[in-house]
């Protein structure tokens, strides 16, 4: 997602093998990075990169791996095109995670999953300010018919841009869902011909909604 959601990273650890240690303070309001008030941050996080752990630092719109230490503040990498763009947490919030053996089966994982996506989809799982699974259809729906899909963004007339960007992450979050039940084919079990049709569905939906979002037009619909 977006800016990155942290509720499953230790679920993630716990399947994959790696321990996560949370990193953060919480301040009243921005500091600069050289203020006294985060500096046993930046020795723990100097401490792990230093010890050959993963350091990853929760920025926005992109998550970013800690690689480095300069003039100091971290050396984060980050993909083409997002040098400049990525706003760090004000409560600069960082995840160090280290190497360990899993701590539950695929087959556990994998049913764990599918009850988070369920949980997901019928608005049993809740962010305050967001909206998830079908609620975030209905949402984008209802936006759909404003005026403007962004009220925020109004004023610069570029508010069709958030409602592509809306739709990129529905789409995406679909295509998500897709490659995963293929990836997992053989943890289906008796359910093989349930997960199939899914697919199957949320192929069709993703490539409708890929249709709009490949039109050179899209801002003028």
């Amino acid at each position: 997602m977006e800016g990155g959601n942290d509720n499953r990273i230790c679920f993630l650890g716990d399947t994959l093998g790696f321990k996560v240690e949370l990193i953060t303070k919480q301040l009243e309001s921005a500091v600069e990075p050289d203020d006294p008030l985060i500096k046993p941050i930046w020795d723990e996080i100097k401490n792990a990169l230093s010890d050959g752990k993963l350091v990853l630092q929760n920025t926005w719109p992109l998550w970013q791996i800690v690689t480095g230490w300069c003039d100091n503040k971290p050396v984060r990498a980050t993909f083409e095109g997002f040098e400049d763009l990525c706003f760090e947490n004000p409560n600069y919030v960082f995840y160090i995670l280290t190497k360990s053996d899993p701590m539950i089966t695929r087959e556990k994982s994998f049913k764990q999953t599918i009850k988070f996506g369920a949980d997901v989809t019928d608005g049993t799982f809740t962010k305050p300010g967001y909206e998830y699974g079908g609620k975030l259809y209905d949402a984008t729906i209802e936006a759909l018919g404003r005026e403007w899909f962004c009220i925020p963004c109004s004023d610069g007339q570029r508010d069709w841009s958030c409602c592509r960007r809306t739709l990129a992450r529905v789409n995406g979050s679909q295509l998500s869902l897709v490659g995963f039940l293929d990836e997992t084919k053989n943890l289906h079990g008796q359910h093989t011909n349930v997960f199939e049709e899914m697919s199957k569905d949320f192929q069709s939906i993703a490539a409708t909604i890929l249709g709009y979002l490949e039109n050179d037009n899209f801002e003028l619909d």
